[in-house]
């Protein structure tokens, strides 16, 4: 329960002050509109911080008072701040409604809230935490200090500064330097100093070639498993070469001899063919055409196949372990694929 009046106070308090603006609304407030948004907002405000809804309370006062200045609208905000533990911004609201300086005839409202606030903020001072921030280790660049996020002005850091009480992050950053960061638990009233040390941050230097030995820059030979990738996929290369020679002299053969039976189609009915018989002629020669086609296709296959073999078998650098150990070698026939090496 909040330390100054209950609901049904604040709610007079709102209803006051809507009365207390309007001598001085010509002066504050350009327009009508303005004037009655004004009054709204705070007669707003003033439930809002009835209720305990002191967010919305400052949010309403800080609009209203964007429209009509008025030492009221400042002391609920200070009021509400307080609420919610922002003593900082409600001592500097104290402290602009206690610099106030009232035009003779000014509402008694006005009068009370300058005089309410000046025993409010001092009854606020000694709650007020302060921290000193050292930084130590710092070279160079100045340091930045940061207070939950939030930049420090360069020259607060090493004097007391007043701080919100709650858990505050403090955390120091320069050029070079690892960030130091500390958390601390400020209570109300606390004096409290916060060592922040930066420390250089490592750096890692690659070794120039001149530095290195003639170990270092040599070449370094070929892995075995590299050597053996290489030599397997040689293999493959002249196994799918050879599938590919076999399969194209196998179609080629085929080719041949569906057109040795198309020909020996055609002598027999010579010019007396009928439709039947050059029908089949005509099918016999298209089945050619695409044996050779396929013949061709395999043997363009078989071709890449031996030249990437081959490839591979240059780079693996083994064709000397090759020639003197166990070698196969394909062999092709007419109609008929093998392989024949020594073991």
């Amino acid at each position: 329960m909040h330390r100054w009046a209950g609901q049904f106070r604040s709610y007079l308090f709102g209803f006051c002050l809507a009365c207390a603006v309007m001598p001085l609304a010509a002066a504050n407030a350009a327009t009508d509109q303005e004037r009655a948004a004004a009054r709204s907002m705070a007669e707003q405000g003033a439930a809002a911080f009835g209720e305990k809804r002191f967010a919305d309370a400052v949010d309403l006062f800080t609009r209203a008072e964007a429209l009509v200045q008025s030492p009221v609208h400042l002391l609920y905000i200070a009021r509400a701040n307080t609420e919610l533990g922002r003593l900082v911004k409600a001592q500097e609201a104290y402290i602009k409604i206690v610099r106030t300086q009232l035009e003779p005839g000014s509402p008694n409202a006005f009068k009370k809230a300058v005089s309410e606030a000046e025993a409010e903020l001092e009854r606020l001072k000694p709650r007020i935490p302060q921290v000193t921030v050292h930084v130590t280790g710092a070279e160079g660049a100045p340091p930045e200090v940061f207070v939950d996020g939030e930049a420090v002005p360069p020259v607060m850091v090493g004097v007391a500064m007043p701080i919100d009480p709650g858990t505050r992050k403090f955390e120091a950053r320069a050029e070079g330097m690892v960030p130091a960061e500390r958390e601390l638990v400020v209570e109300e009233g606390q004096q409290s100093e916060v060592e922040l040390e930066l420390v250089a941050a490592p750096t890692q230097v690659a070794p120039s070639i001149s530095e290195a030995t003639s170990s270092d820059v040599a070449i370094a030979p070929p892995r075995q498993d590299d050597s053996n990738a290489m030599l397997i996929g040689a293999w493959s290369g002249v196994a799918v070469g050879v599938v590919g020679v076999g399969l194209g002299t196998w179609f080629f053969v085929d080719k041949l001899g569906i057109e040795s039976d198309a020909d020996d189609l055609a002598a027999q009915c010579s010019r007396s063919c009928q439709e039947p018989q050059r029908s089949e002629i005509e099918q016999k020669d298209q089945d050619a055409a695409d044996a050779g086609t396929k013949a061709l296709i395999a043997y363009a296959v078989g071709g890449i196949g031996f030249a990437a073999g081959v490839t591979l078998f240059v780079l693996s650098g083994s064709e000397s372990d090759v020639a003197q150990g166990p070698t196969v070698a394909p062999w092709v026939g007419l109609g008929s694929v093998g392989f024949r090496g020594r073991f």
